[in-house]
């Protein structure tokens, strides 16, 4: 693997997110389904557990009381690249739309 290819085995595009090592449609891919390869990791449409959901809950409501651009802030984009997750995912969740039965 060059250092200018995709970190994804057998991708040989030039990397567009430095961050991540990935290509254009590999960090898509990484967004969406929650890994560069584009399938799930869990069965059905899941992403989450019960347990997963809580901590990102936790971790979020416990710096929510800082200024938007606070260097202690948990920031979603992080949240959503930890857990594997678009960061529309956490969003909808710390809004309450999503695993309201966690309060």
């Amino acid at each position: 693997m060059d250092n200018d290819t995709c970190k994804v085995e057998g991708c040989d595009r030039l990397i567009k997110i430095k961050r991540l090592g990935l290509c254009g449609a590999h960090y898509h891919r990484q967004v969406r389904y929650g890994n560069p390869e584009g399938r799930t990791l869990n069965h059905g449409n899941a992403h989450l557990t019960a347990d997963m959901a809580r901590q990102i809950l936790s971790r979020y409501n416990a710096t929510k009381h800082l200024p938007q651009r606070h260097p202690d802030r948990v920031k979603l984009r992080t949240l959503a690249e930890e857990f594997g997750v678009a960061i529309s995912t956490i969003s909808i969740m710390v809004r309450g739309q999503t695993w309201k039965h966690l309060d």
